[in-house]
């Protein structure tokens, strides 16, 4: 995790070719740290019930992670320079 935005959202080093590659061939992804994980990426916030953790590529073309209204850095315990993974799903 390269930063924490003023929402709460967490921005990647991870751009979005390399989670288009590992997506290649129609194969989900899943963004995981430690055990815990979100499974495929999201378009738009609404695409998941509130509170819920998501992934998206965002409009710098980074893989970000948040919180459907409310701050990921709080409800996932990530921050600033928490390793991120992104990994075929199934």
């Amino acid at each position: 995790v390269l930063l924490e935005d003023r929402f709460g959202n967490l921005i990647t080093n991870i751009p979005r070719r390399l989670v288009d590659l590992v997506g290649s061939g129609g194969r989900s992804v899943r963004v995981r740290l430690g055990a815990a994980f979100i499974d495929g990426l999201v378009d738009t916030f609404g695409d998941v019930e509130p509170g819920r953790a998501l992934a998206y590529v965002g409009s710098g073309d980074q893989l970000e992670i948040a919180v459907n209204g409310g701050r990921a850095s709080e409800l996932l315990r990530w921050q600033v320079d928490t390793p991120v993974r992104v990994e075929p799903s199934g």
